[in-house]
C-alpha cells in the first residue's frame, strides 16, 4: 500500500535539525510500503508547500528544493503557532505515478491537502456521479479529493444563502 508519516513542531521549537533528520528517517523507513511515488507537504499557518516525485522518496529528499525546505521552514515563523510536515511513498494500486495530479498529498481546490491510504472500490461509481472525464486516469485519493471538494463547495454556497 502506502507510507503516510508526520511531524507538528511546536512554537519556539529549536530543534529544527533533529526535526529534519526525523522526518528524512521516517520517508526511508516508510519506504517498506510503497516506493514508486512519493510527495512531502510542508504547512504552517500563513502557508503550505507540496512537492511530489514519480520516483521514491529518498530520491525526492534529494531536491535542492525540498532540502532548502526542511532546513529553512522548519523553522517556525513569528506570528505561527505550529509547523506541520507529512510525507507519503506510494505502491502504486491505481492511477498512474505519471500523472503528477495522483501522487499525494492530493490538492483540490484551495483548501484540501489529502493522503490516503488503503483503496477505495467505488471510485468509478464517483467519477460517474462527478461526471469525471477520463477517470481512469485519476487515483482514488484524486478523486476522493475532487468529490470532498465539490461537497466542500455546495456546503458554502448554502451556508452563504441562509
Amino acid at each position: 500500500m502506502c507510507g503516510i508519516f508526520g511531524l507538528i513542531s511546536p512554537v519556539n521549537s529549536r530543534k529544527t535539525r533533529q526535526f529534519s533528520r526525523t522526518f528524512k528517517s521516517l520517508m526511508r523507513s516508510s519506504e517498506s510500503r510503497g516506493k514508486d511515488c512519493s510527495g512531502v507537504l510542508v504547512s504552517s499557518e500563513k502557508e503550505f508547500k507540496v512537492f511530489k516525485s514519480s520516483q521514491r522518496g529518498k530520491t525526492l529528499l534529494r531536491d535542492k528544493m525540498v532540502q532548502d525546505s526542511l532546513k529553512g521552514d522548519m523553522k517556525v515563523k513569528k506570528g505561527n503557532t505550529s509547523f506541520v510536515i507529512a510525507g507519503h511513498t506510494r505502491m502504486v494500486t491505481q492511477g498512474s505515478k505519471y500523472e503528477f495530479e495522483n501522487i499525494q498529498p492530493c490538492i483540490s481546490g484551495d483548501r484540501l491537502a489529502i493522503f490516503h491510504n488503503g483503496v477505495i472500490t467505488n471510485w468509478r461509481e464517483l467519477s460517474n456521479e462527478m461526471s469525471l472525464t477520463n477517470a481512469h486516469l485519476f487515483s482514488d485519493t484524486k478523486i476522493l479529493a475532487l468529490l470532498l471538494e465539490e461537497l466542500c463547495t455546495k456546503e458554502d454556497v448554502i451556508q452563504s444563502s441562509l
